[in-house]
């Protein structure tokens, strides 16, 4: 590690495997100390010769010097939920009689595994889904990427009020869902669930939960599975705010009503401006979600959802990296076979743009002044009559002097779908093209 040979013979590394005599000895001191905490804390109801000695020797057989499970342990026991340390006690007892499998250097985390099952088992069947889904987000929301500049899920979307709205679950069914997994979870009030996001108390839970050896039927999937499911909650939700029946000057609003609807009293003036933040932070999401779907196969879910996605009110709410992002990653894909009906190329030639205005049927623009810089941006959407106009007069420019230029027609629904294109390096355009 040292290449100073004088660094290298200064330093002093010595190692205690886990099960080792002072190992053991270490773990014994911090359970004895945290016992003492549990007692004084509890103290009219544990007597003081709580734990009986044979249940502390089998707690630190179990432990075998391993502190991670000590700690978990004390922290099951001393749960503030419950506040019942001497019925938690019992349970972890009844959990090490009941395993029948020994600690190894192979697999260290037998009895620590154990005691996860037993918390998780304890949750409901018809809950374990929703509780499976908040987890994973936990684990993996701040790595999960999109599009293609690879956006990170959104920090709005990593906490668990945005979890709550992401996965369509009530202010009550979450908690419920976490209720049983207390003394393993750090779980924010709900008056700052909007700003504090799920959170473990040892990453060994995570673990546990990531490795589907160890956790078996609890396993929450991998990375790409909770990105996926998460993809399909995005479109789920766009489809139920942008319907046949409702106008774009009504999505932002019914957007609103969906994330009300999972609360159970009127949000306040700082949770209206949460909803806001988190519905920019769903257009972005979804518009660099689509060309990652177009990279799976035909028989995708996502593929599927895709088809009904009404494109036209999605890149309204575009904003200047937003329409950059997009039409370079969509221009980027290979055409497959399964993307006939959702994107095709043709030339800028072939269009026409009678039908655009200033609302329903707004195009927009960016242009670059520098390319490697975001803050250069310029994001252009007519506004008015006048600024129609002069778009569509400079459309007409460029479709003159650039007749062959490629245009990528996008989206599943017919009288939906945009049309995508790139000038030069700088401009990049995305207008209404219904069929």
């Amino acid at each position: 590690m040292f290449e100073d040979e004088e660094v290298r013979r200064s330093c002093l590394m010595e190692y205690i495997p886990i099960d080792s005599t002072e190992a053991c000895a270490d773990v014994e001191r911090f359970l004895r100390s945290s016992f003492k905490v549990v007692q004084k804390k509890y103290r009219h109801r544990v007597y003081s010769n709580w734990p009986s000695n044979a249940d502390f020797l089998k707690l630190t057989a179990a432990a075998s010097g391993l502190f991670i499970y000590a700690e978990v342990v004390m922290q099951f026991i001393r749960d503030s939920d419950r506040a019942d340390p001497v019925s938690q006690l019992k349970i972890l007892i009844s959990v090490i009689d009941r395993s029948t499998d020994v600690p190894t250097k192979e697999n260290p985390f037998v009895h620590l595994d154990a005691l996860y099952k037993e918390i998780l088992s304890s949750i409901p069947l018809t809950l374990w889904p929703t509780t499976k889904q908040i987890l994973g987000g936990a684990i993996y929301g701040g790595r999960i990427a999109f599009g293609w500049y690879g956006h990170n899920l959104h920090h709005n979307f990593q906490t668990l009020r945005g979890m709550s709205i992401l996965f369509d679950v009530t202010r009550n069914s979450v908690y419920a869902s976490l209720d049983k997994s207390r003394s393993t979870l750090k779980i924010p009030d709900w008056k700052v669930a909007h700003k504090k996001p799920l959170t473990f108390f040892h990453a060994s839970f995570a673990d546990y939960l990531k490795e589907s050896s160890r956790s078996g039927d609890f396993h929450v999937g991998s990375e790409e599975d909770v990105k996926k499911e998460m993809i399909l909650r995005l479109l789920e939700i766009w489809h139920k705010c942008s319907g046949d029946d409702i106008a774009i000057s009504s999505v932002e609003s019914t957007w609103r009503q969906y994330c009300s609807e999972l609360d159970d009293k009127s949000p306040s003036w700082g949770i209206k401006g949460f909803y806001t933040s988190l519905f920019h932070n769903t257009m972005s999401h979804l518009t660099q979600t689509v060309s990652d779907i177009l990279y799976e196969p035909m028989e995708s879910p996502a593929v599927t959802s895709l088809r009904k996605v009404h494109m036209r009110k999605l890149c309204y709410f575009s904003k200047m990296e937003d329409v950059r992002g997009t039409v370079l990653s969509m221009m980027s894909i290979t055409p497959q076979p399964w993307h006939v009906g959702l994107r095709r190329e043709v030339q800028l030639g072939d269009l026409g743009f009678g039908h655009l205005d200033w609302k329903e049927m707004s195009p927009v623009s960016t242009h670059f002044k520098d390319i490697r810089e975001y803050s250069s941006g310029i994001i252009h959407r007519p506004r008015s009559n006048a600024e129609l106009q002069v778009f569509v007069s400079d459309l007409e420019s460029l479709q003159k002097h650039s007749p062959e230029l490629r245009v990528d027609i996008v989206g599943g629904v017919p009288k939906e779908r945009v049309a995508l294109f790139q000038r030069d390096l700088t401009m990049y355009y995305i207008v209404p093209y219904p069929e």
